[in-house]
């Protein structure tokens, strides 16, 4: 009798360790599965959807709560005269200057895969989403990439550091304007207006936020930015925020964003600059556990179990 008991103990420990393993909000290596224009990462309970066949389109959210969806997408980028000289755009003071340039527009692509392990498993990710003009004669030249990092030190965040160049300028006096879309969904996928809260540099929506460097840089120069958040989109489908960036010329303007979850830690982040090369490699997975977190598990189970019995055996033997 006691060595059945005793089996016990070893199948219950065992059964209690599949289950913390084959949990995926306990998964701690990045784990992504990469196709032609769509991009699925999971970093421990963080599940990012990343889709490119337009202007790369960005979902985010727990995956031990799922029923609300973060979105986050590019929409445009224009010219603009600052005629009320307060660093931000309105279609009331200012002056657009035409044409817009609607970023699904471009060619987009997934490019520039790098990861680096930890003991068997991703700890941290590194890709490019590039986009280049296909239309002439409005902006033939220009492009528009974004580094993407993440790593498992901080599961509920993703930087973006967004270039852009080869933009003809039509007004040396101008500036320089990128409207992106914050949304949220729930069931029915559709995506809706969510609430906005800003403060501080840090955008509130659903149950994400966006958080904004201050600065950009180009040309070996930082200058301001100025971010105005613009109502809803004319599709009812999201609110509409404006980056305001200075003219930078013909050089490189970088400028880095970070997407989270409201669950995460305060947001510490700088400007990311990037010196390494990146070399491409194929769809890579992993998943795997914390063995100091499982250890701790199955101890744990095993110590509870093998109390829970012993009582019971003392229980049979009174």
């Amino acid at each position: 009798m006691r060595n059945y008991y005793r089996k016990s103990i070893v199948a219950l420990s065992i059964l209690v360790n599949l289950l913390y393993f084959i949990s995926p909000a306990n998964a701690v290596g990045i784990e992504y599965t990469l196709n032609p224009q769509s991009l699925e990462i999971q970093n421990g309970s963080s599940m990012i959807n990343i889709t490119a066949n337009q202007s790369p389109h960005y979902q985010f959210y727990d995956i031990t709560n799922d029923s609300i969806v973060n979105h986050f997408w590019m929409l445009n980028v224009f010219e603009y005269l600052d005629l009320d000289n307060d660093g931000t755009f309105s279609s009331q003071n200012d002056t657009m200057i035409a044409p817009l340039v609607s970023l699904n527009s471009l060619d987009w692509a997934f490019k520039n895969f790098i990861s680096e392990s930890d003991s068997g498993f991703i700890s941290k990710l590194e890709f490019d989403i590039r986009g280049a003009s296909r239309f002439n004669p409005i902006q033939p030249n220009l492009e528009v990439s974004i580094h993407n990092v993440l790593s498992v030190a901080k599961q509920n965040e993703l930087n973006l550091t967004i270039s852009l160049n080869g933009w003809t300028w039509k007004n040396a006096d101008s500036k320089f304007v990128l409207a992106i879309v914050l949304a949220r969904s729930s069931d029915d996928n559709s995506t809706s207006v969510p609430v906005i809260n800003e403060h501080n540099g840090k955008i509130g929506f659903a149950n994400g936020y966006l958080a904004y460097n201050k600065r950009a840089s180009y040309n070996n120069f930082t200058s301001n930015v100025n971010v105005s958040i613009a109502g809803e989109t004319e599709q009812h489908d999201g609110a509409l925020v404006y980056f305001c960036l200075p003219n930078y010329e013909d050089t490189t303007l970088s400028y880095t964003i970070t997407l989270g979850l409201l669950e995460a830690n305060q947001v510490n982040y700088t400007t990311a600059t990037s010196t390494t090369s990146i070399t491409y490699t194929t769809t890579t997975t992993s998943r795997l556990i914390d063995s100091n977190r499982l250890l701790s598990v199955s101890i744990g189970a095993t110590v509870l179990i093998g109390v829970i019995i012993v009582l019971f055996l003392k229980n049979q033997g009174s």
